[in-house]
């Protein structure tokens, strides 16, 4: 137990410390661009927080998991995203090859994966089908979030310590998933210092996607793990507001997947409500989450109670977000 500490704690240094020696060094090289000395008109259109920090939490994340013996099947297809994300940024990939090889890394985990997720309930190929579906979902949903500052990187240390704490709770500390979720969230942690808004870092793609594989492969082991209802708790916000987007625009006919600002997060900022108050009002609602989705794995009879709970607390604040603050009526 003592030694996945320490790795949880190197995990946190590793990342607080290599986001300050990278926003140190972005700043330098924006410096000696000569960002600074443009006019306050054209300075606007550059984006506040240094982009693709991110990079900085994937290492962190991937060398204490491959000191923790981490599979091959996980530290691969991150390193691979993250590659991809970085040649995305040099040479624009067609949406649809980025897609071919979400799913690519995807099937490398599931292919050593010998039995189905959901049981019985759908045949095999479906039950892969609706994993990796969900799986890619998550990753670009995590991807979309990072336009908030410090959205993001809630979202993964919310999950992922819930998770661990889940586990210790019941007494299957230290455990595969366990530890995993306890490198994640320490790491986070040490990242989410110089990202909380007004942040002085982003994650970019090439954080959020790798990253959201990571905490996707978690929600995985969950699931299979018997804690389905815990993770349909832990991600309740993302879940319904998404779905009821995804609605919105099928009744408008509109395409799915076109970039937009419907989701109810993004209404809250249009309707004047400031990204700290988003950030807080989310990071908020997922620490009550937590806490049911622990309350559902310590009391599994009365899971389905605390679900319904859970959905009726987000309900309530995507409610809050659709309606204007007073100071922009």
């Amino acid at each position: 137990m003592t030694v996945h500490v320490i790795i949880a704690m190197c995990a946190f240094l590793l990342a607080l410390l290599g986001t300050r020696i990278a926003i140190l060094s972005m700043r330098t090289r924006r410096a000696n661009i000569g960002y600074d000395n443009l006019p306050p008109t054209a300075q606007k259109f550059l984006p506040s927080s240094i982009q693709g920090g991110g990079i900085v939490l994937v290492f962190s994340v991937a060398i204490c998991l491959a000191v923790a013996n981490t599979r091959f099947d996980v530290l691969l297809p991150l390193f691979m995203l993250a590659s991809m994300a970085l040649l995305d940024k040099l040479i624009p990939l067609p949406w649809l090859l980025q897609m071919v090889i979400q799913m690519f890394a995807i099937s490398i985990p599931l292919s050593n994966l010998h039995d189905t997720t959901f049981g019985n309930i759908f045949p095999a190929w479906m039950d892969i089908l609706i994993v990796s579906a969900a799986w890619m979902w998550f990753m670009n949903m995590l991807h979309g979030m990072d336009d908030v500052d410090g959205f993001a990187s809630t979202g993964i240390l919310s999950i992922s310590a819930t998770l661990c704490i889940a586990m210790v709770l019941i007494g299957k500390f230290p455990s595969l998933l366990s530890s995993y979720s306890l490198v994640v969230a320490s790491a986070t942690c040490g990242f989410l210092w110089w990202n909380w808004p007004p942040s002085k870092i982003s994650l970019g793609k090439v954080g959020s996607i790798p990253l959201g594989f990571v905490v996707g492969y978690l929600l995985l082991l969950a699931v299979r793990a018997g804690y389905g209802y815990a993770v349909l708790i832990m991600c309740a916000y993302y879940i319904s507001d998404n779905v009821i987007s995804w609605c919105k625009r099928t009744w408008r006919s509109k395409p799915l997947i076109m970039a937009h600002d419907e989701y109810y997060y993004q209404r809250a900022l249009i309707n004047g409500r400031s990204p700290m108050f988003v950030v807080r009002s989310v990071f908020g609602i997922n620490i009550l989450l937590a806490f049911l989705a622990v309350q559902s794995v310590i009391d599994a009879d009365l899971a389905s109670f605390y679900l319904v709970i859970a959905y009726l607390s987000v309900f309530i604040l995507l409610g809050v977000f659709s309606h204007p603050s007073r100071a922009h009526k």
